[in-house]
């Protein structure tokens, strides 16, 4: 069911000839909200839908302040990932794909009106089909448990987190690669700082399948859509866009018979395939994507205790400020 979604969304936006109807993380939501069987992350299925919305229009929001007072994406793009924080620690969700919405459009510029209502339709789409799994019984129901905790010490996290993304935001901007900060190794960035999350035990695993996604998507974007469909579409007179559904679900097919044989689904590698499909990054995207993962999970590896010792001051700073106010 996630591979055709997902194929849907990519034939739509081929049809309709713009990338702007593709919100890559709705691979990964996909993933975590009808694949995995226990619950990957804390939310209720109508703050995912406000949340995403809230986040899409003010990632635009944030994507037009940089055009309007030219200042450099990379700004922005860190500007967002504190105000995505600050979502998140207000509302007590820890759905954090969701960040994707917010930095997608500052990262590209995007700043149309079809975005947010793309990922609006696309969210209410999830959370419909998660609701009739539950209520035909091939899914477990899950109840909102609220994430733990002050909203100011879980916003200081992001913060601290915010500093560790500085190096690849300025190495990214030296020649603008793009590709180093997609949204979605944010999100796993953000992931291998959760200390509970089972991914942290298997960098490796996540590696890899991290690496199989950003090849498969990129060959099947250069070799599939540029080269076998202009001559299929040309010689059948076939429509480009279902051909490209076509090859996203070969693609997705291997990526998912991989992660099965892995043990388990990492979601933002969905997200990741999904990408070439309405980027055109070139050969050197699973490059790219590389180098970036190897980044995003070493660094969390080596300083999580570290940020949740300075965590774990400042929420006990908090609690006596709390106690001599009272």
């Amino acid at each position: 069911m996630a591979v055709a979604a997902i194929s849907l969304m990519i034939m739509f936006a081929y049809y309709m000839g713009t990338g702007r109807y593709i919100f890559p993380e709705f691979a990964a939501l996909a993933v975590g909200c009808w694949l995995v069987p226990k619950p990957v992350w804390r939310y209720s299925r109508g703050r995912l839908v406000a949340l995403a919305v809230v986040c899409a229009v003010c990632g635009m929001g944030v994507s037009g302040l940089c055009a309007w007072f030219d200042v450099s994406n990379r700004v922005g793009f860190f500007s967002a990932f504190l105000l995505a924080g600050l979502l998140f620690s207000v509302t007590h969700t820890s759905i954090r794909p969701l960040m994707s919405a917010m930095l997608l459009p500052v990262l590209f510029g995007e700043r149309r009106i079809g975005y947010p209502v793309t990922v609006l339709v696309l969210c209410l789409i999830l959370v419909l089909v998660q609701w009739l799994m539950e209520h035909k019984g091939s899914r477990m129901r899950f109840d909102f448990v609220p994430v733990e905790g002050h909203a100011l010490v879980r916003m200081f996290r992001f913060v601290l987190l915010s500093v560790g993304l500085v190096p690849l935001l300025l190495f990214s901007s030296v020649k603008d690669y793009d590709f180093l900060i997609v949204p979605p190794l944010i999100v796993a960035y953000v992931e291998f700082f959760n200390s509970s999350s089972g991914f942290t035990q298997r960098p490796v695993a996540v590696l890899s399948q991290i690496a199989v996604a950003a090849l498969v998507g990129s060959v099947m974007d250069q070799a599939g859509t540029q080269l076998i469909v202009s001559h299929i579409v040309a010689k059948t007179g076939w429509q480009p866009a279902l051909m490209a559904g076509l090859l996203s679900v070969v693609s997705l097919t291997v990526l998912f018979f991989y992660a099965r044989c892995s043990g388990f689904v990492f979601a933002p590698a969905a997200a990741l395939l999904v990408i070439p499909f309405f980027r055109n990054p070139g050969f050197l995207y699973p490059l790219f994507i590389d180098v970036s993962a190897v980044y995003v999970v070493v660094v969390p590896l080596l300083f999580r205790s570290y940020v949740e010792r300075l965590v774990a001051r400042f929420e006990h700073w908090c609690g006596e400020v709390e106690k001599k106010s009272v």
